[in-house]
């Protein structure tokens, strides 16, 4: 295949992340990239031994983020939420 250069990728991950169709997550020294466009608001629970991430959705979380931006007076255009732990096949082993 043809070999696409690291630089081109983070560019046009950068475009895309501009372009509001992904969202850029920092989860401690790891950057991951989520789909954002036309995608139900969703969370996240990363497992800190196999990395493995899972994606959640509660409505309660959803509500309580509305409440408190009503509370501060504050126009929340979207949030990511990132749960470290670890996940149960790493608890089972």
């Amino acid at each position: 295949g043809k070999h696409v250069s690291r630089a081109t990728v983070y560019r046009t991950l950068a475009k895309l992340v501009e372009a509001g169709l992904l969202r850029k997550i920092e989860i401690g020294s790891r950057t991951v990239y989520d789909h954002d466009y036309g995608y139900p608001q969703h969370e996240h629970l990363v497992c800190d031994l196999c990395s493995k991430m899972i994606e959640f959705q509660h409505p309660g979380i959803d509500a309580a983020l509305r409440a408190v931006a009503a509370e501060y007076g504050f126009r929340a255009d979207g949030h990511s939420l990132v749960v470290r732990g670890t996940c149960a096949e790493c608890n089972a082993a």
